[in-house]
């Protein structure tokens, strides 16, 4: 299921799916949705939230494209890519930030 809420959590639209879809094909198609359906200064100022299952290369260019705002949780195998780039935090790094 996807839901669009806005700030008082109250559903605005939102959308069934089958269990066996994809969260990651289902996080492109609501992006698509929005961009479409929203003009760009209303999609400005919206945070999308997700999990773990948004944050892949289509998705990320969809949400710059778009100038959507987004919080998730990097997936577990990000971990060497953002240590790489000094990006990981305590939690990444045996419990040393980087810098």
């Amino acid at each position: 299921m996807t839901l669009l809420v806005n700030r008082e959590g109250v559903p605005l639209f939102g959308s069934i799916a089958s269990g066996n879809q994809s969260d990651k094909t289902l996080n492109t198609a609501m992006i698509d949705q929005l961009a479409q359906a929203l003009a760009p200064d209303a999609l400005q100022q919206l945070i999308y939230v997700a999990d773990s299952a948004l944050v892949t290369g289509p998705n990320l260019s969809r949400l710059a494209d778009a100038h959507l705002a987004f919080i998730s949780r990097c997936p577990e195998t990000w971990q060497r890519e953002l240590v790489y780039y000094g990006y990981a935090g305590p939690r990444l790094n045996g419990g040393h930030a980087m810098h």
